[in-house]
């Protein structure tokens, strides 16, 4: 994934994932895997549990707030380390 420019600057987080698509620059949210999950983390929606094949899942149930919950507890640059995408 290309990063193209600098948005969401927010403190100490880094840079939103941006692909450039022809003459338009895509931006979404930042994807994760911790334990198991996979999961978007979005500037304005914030975490949300996501299938294998990326797909939002209907539900966060319990276990996947208790597992934020820890996931916030941790550094922004240990945080970083689980980031792929």
């Amino acid at each position: 994934m290309l990063i193209v420019m600098e948005v969401c600057k927010k403190g100490k987080e880094k840079k939103m994932p941006c692909n450039r698509l022809g003459n338009a620059i895509v931006c979404g949210a930042k994807l994760y895997r911790f334990k198991g999950w996979f999961f978007e983390w979005g500037s304005y929606t914030g975490p949300w549990p996501l299938k294998k094949d990326g797909e939002l899942k209907k539900n966060a149930g319990r276990k996947f707030w208790m597992l934020i919950n820890e996931f916030q507890e941790m550094s922004i640059k240990e945080r970083e380390t689980y980031r792929v995408a």
